[in-house]
């Protein structure tokens, strides 16, 4: 059974990461929701006493998921039932169904990841998928760029998008890994060997740079931050190692920069997410309006009349826009019903109605890119406190085991940990909670932890 599980984990970035698209015409997500059925089934079999409540409550985080999605469950029925919607949403169905799903998955890797042999497999199996996801996306990405013809008037239209259905949710899936993999050579981790990480540590690193995903730039850079912090675990030598590691995927970026002429202005597009500034702005002033919405509205003027005129930079402006659109409307969901928001799922449903004055209706509304604006807009107040105690309840469990460990253990919890910030920050700019790598990572940490601090969570082994 340990096996499965390996590759289970190891299948992950090819049927879980965009579990809408379709393989042979069967949703991936179908498939994999099928393989973790077995492992369930698998899991309980092996140890029905692990059905108990007083099991069930021992293994961590389970509790505070749990009330979680009881928390999703009552917007839901309090939404129904006061018919604020009138029928059960599909979009609500949907969140609800996948939240249990994704605290099932979680509850059944926890209890079989019993041992440090263990973590340390499904660890290389996570890494050997996400590299060959990387490899494959990489190369399909420099399939497009040979045959696009230069100079590129959108460069960021090519994107890398690997086994994902958009180039953010690639980016979000690599730095569950990143930080891993920099704490993997800045602290010389022995899960796996070094002829392994380094190589895949380029791979994910220049695959991530292809994504063009701003919040999944930020989040890796905010890791490696924290990594640095912890200046007891390395040495000179090793930060070498790390820089290194950023020097060569420099170089190729500089390269494939130099091979294809204009691909260089994708990375000043979304410079643009991180800045609001850009070459030659004063092009783009539309009497006088320098806000986000006048540069949105100059922009398409000067793709019609001029496409010369940075009009690059249009996909990246009108991105940032919508983001603000939507935590606005995200915010004025909240406030139209504070304490158990507007229902799971229904903030594309319901956009429309509360959406800022000047903004457009796009014919589709997609996740609003901030989980926690998100949380507390769809759920309230009762669904952000429940998070709030999930996310306190995890940094409980840190703590608690970081006390207990060893040097060895600390550094493998410090990267694991880096990883769970990188995606923490990348929430202020995309969905989190509907993708399964995330949970992925979250069992792998809490079941190290276990190991470590047995006590920890209130769960004994």
């Amino acid at each position: 059974m340990v096996y499965y599980l390996y590759l289970l984990i190891a299948v992950t970035p090819f049927l879980a990461v965009s579990p809408w698209l379709k393989w042979h015409g069967v949703p991936t997500g179908v498939i994999f929701g099928g393989l973790v059925g077995l492992l369930v089934i698998g899991t309980v079999i092996r140890s029905p006493e692990l059905l108990r409540w007083q099991q069930i409550k021992k293994t961590p985080l389970v509790i505070p998921l749990i009330l979680f999605f009881t928390a999703n469950l009552l917007s839901t029925l309090w939404n129904v039932a006061s018919r604020r919607m009138q029928m059960l949403q599909l979009s609500t169905a949907q969140e609800l169904v996948y939240l249990l799903f994704a605290t099932v998955f979680y509850w059944a890797l926890v209890n079989s990841l019993d041992s440090r042999q263990k973590i340390y497999q499904s660890l290389q199996a996570f890494l050997t998928g996400a590299a060959v996801a990387a490899i494959y996306g990489l190369v399909k990405f420099y399939q497009v760029l040979a045959a696009a013809e230069f100079p590129l008037s959108d460069p960021t239209a090519v994107r890398l998008y690997g086994t994902a259905g958009e180039p953010q949710v690639f980016g979000g899936f690599l730095i569950t890994l990143l930080p891993l993999l920099a704490a993997a050579i800045l602290y010389k981790l022995n899960f796996t060997r070094p002829l392994f990480y380094y190589p895949a540590a380029v791979l994910l690193l220049l695959a991530l740079t292809a994504t063009f995903s701003a919040g999944a730039l930020a989040g890796f850079g905010v890791a490696v931050i924290l990594l640095l912090l912890f200046i007891p675990y390395y040495n000179f030598r090793q930060l070498v190692s790390l820089g290194l590691i950023f020097v060569l995927v420099g170089s190729l970026i500089f390269g494939l920069a130099t091979a294809f002429p204009g691909y260089s202005s994708a990375f000043k597009a979304v410079t643009y997410k991180f800045t609001a500034q850009m070459p030659a702005f004063e092009k783009l002033r539309e009497q006088g309006d320098t806000s986000l919405e006048g540069t949105y509205k100059a922009l398409q003027k000067s793709e019609s009349d001029s496409p010369a005129i940075d009009s690059k930079y249009l996909p990246s402006v009108r991105s940032k826009a919508e983001r603000t659109w939507f935590r606005a409307a995200l915010w004025n969901m909240f406030q139209s019903s504070p304490v158990l928001g507007i229902g799971p799922g229904n903030f594309g449903p319901l956009y429309d109605s509360f959406r800022p004055l000047g903004s457009e209706s796009p014919p589709y509304v997609p996740k609003p890119h901030n989980q926690y604006l998100e949380i507390l807009a769809e759920t309230g107040l009762i669904g952000g406190v429940a998070f709030l105690w999930v996310l306190g309840s995890l940094g409980r469990l840190l703590y608690q085991c970081w006390q207990a460990a060893n040097p060895e253990d600390r550094r493998l919890l410090l990267g694991l940990a880096a990883s769970l910030a990188a995606v923490g920050v990348h929430a202020y700019s995309f969905g989190i909670l509907v993708h399964i790598q995330v949970w992925l990572l979250l069992a792998i940490t809490a079941a190290f932890a276990v190991i470590i601090n047995p006590g920890a969570g209130g769960r004994s082994l």
